[in-house]
């Protein structure tokens, strides 16, 4: 039988709507299992909520995974936050200076895809956790499986749902996001293998006030991620 093109055409829209709903239930999954975000809060922010001129401005796939990212930097946050108090509390005062630089971080990423979600007619409102801490090594092992999850598994397939919508600044934030928890990894896994050196506090790390990029050292003139002059970081103890 022949194909015809409009034939072509609605096949290609079924095949893209199913891209686009394995997306949504694979960032609901991953958030879920990493204790980030609720199935139930990611649908109540969907954009289903928004007004005919919000869809208008990006595609559905897109503004979910914004809201997700959003939520899940957010909690991240006060993840970051508490588990500095702990490391604190248990005396290593070294691990405590990278989470609160961490906090910092995901504070100012956070603000990142909270401004794209407002251009695009969004209110980024994200729905809160209760944080969950154990002991030092346990929390600094959860950072990392975290962000390694984000890195490699999650945001890269909102990098490809923005590309495919043609939202350039989603993209960005995305493509940021990945490179960001990607150079923090080497950090966790230093701490994790010589927890004991890291009882005595650091001159502290350095946080990117336009990206939040993280790094110990600056050995650069411009951020590695966003471009922005070294004197752009400031010092997080």
């Amino acid at each position: 039988m022949a194909v015809t093109g409009a034939s072509l055409v609605e096949t290609k829209k079924v095949k893209t709507a199913g891209r686009e709903k394995c997306m949504k239930k694979l960032a609901i999954g991953l958030l879920f299992a990493a204790g980030r975000v609720s199935p139930r809060g990611l649908c109540a922010q969907s954009p289903k909520a928004l007004p005919h001129s919000a869809m208008h401005a990006a595609a559905q796939g897109t503004l979910d995974n914004l809201m997700a990212a959003f939520s899940a930097e957010s909690n991240s946050r006060e993840e970051a936050l508490a588990w500095a108090k702990k490391a604190d509390e248990e005396g290593y005062k070294k691990a405590a200076q990278l989470f609160r630089a961490v906090a910092k971080s995901e504070e100012i990423h956070a603000g990142f895809h909270a401004g794209v979600i407002k251009s695009l007619g969004g209110k980024p409102v994200p729905e809160m956790k209760t944080p969950v801490v154990k002991s030092t090594r346990e929390n600094l092992e959860r950072a990392l499986q975290n962000e390694t999850m984000s890195a490699e598994k999650l945001y890269p397939g909102f990098v490809e749902q923005a590309k495919a919508d043609n939202v350039k600044e989603a993209r960005m934030a995305f493509g940021s996001a990945i490179k960001i928890y990607s150079g923090r990894k080497p950090l966790y896994e230093a701490a994790i293998k010589n927890l004991k050196a890291w009882k005595k506090a650091s001159r502290g790390f350095m946080v990117c006030t336009v990206c939040g990029e993280l790094v110990e050292h600056i050995n650069f003139m411009k951020c590695p991620v966003c471009g922005a002059a070294a004197g752009k970081f400031i010092r997080v103890r």
